[in-house]
């Protein structure tokens, strides 16, 4: 599929493009008007002039501006998809604990859907994305291994 024209081509060369297009298209228009009404052969070095001035010097600045407005919108809306599926992909990887979670008074196991007694760390690993690593803290260094303590 090929991309949309705004994607292909800059601003400045939709705008010469467009002023192109609105220069024929004035001077058809123009003819037929003459045509029509039947003017007299002494006005038409003015009214060429008109025809094709007018949409020379309107017609790009107007198309350029919409071009470059379009160019935007089409950069920000990428732009948007992009921060969308960083944010959905984001999304896809949280997992997070709701509701009551029951854990034991005594020997802290946490208690699952099934009914069973897992230890906390287990539990987390099993319902988180977290990898637990153990260690032992200060106060119960001092309170099951005394003589390990770093004098200091």
């Amino acid at each position: 599929m090929r991309p949309p024209l705004l994607e292909r081509h800059s601003a400045p060369s939709i705008a010469v493009a467009g002023g192109g297009i609105a220069v024929v298209a004035s001077v058809v228009v123009s003819y037929f008007c003459i045509w029509v009404t039947g003017f007299q052969p002494s006005n038409w070095p003015f009214i060429i002039t008109v025809t094709i001035l007018c949409p020379a010097l309107i017609a790009p600045p107007m198309v350029y501006i919409y071009a470059k407005a379009l160019h935007e919108v089409a950069r920000q809306r990428k732009a948007l998809l992009e921060s969308n599926a960083k944010l959905e992909e984001a999304l896809g990887e949280v997992r997070e604990l709701r509701g009551l979670l029951p854990v034991c008074a005594w020997c802290h196991k946490v208690r699952d859907d099934e009914g069973y007694w897992n230890r906390v760390d287990s539990f987390l690993e099993k319902h988180t994305r977290a990898q637990i690593t153990h260690s032992i803290c200060p106060t119960c260094q001092s309170q099951e291994f005394p003589a390990h303590i770093p004098k200091g």
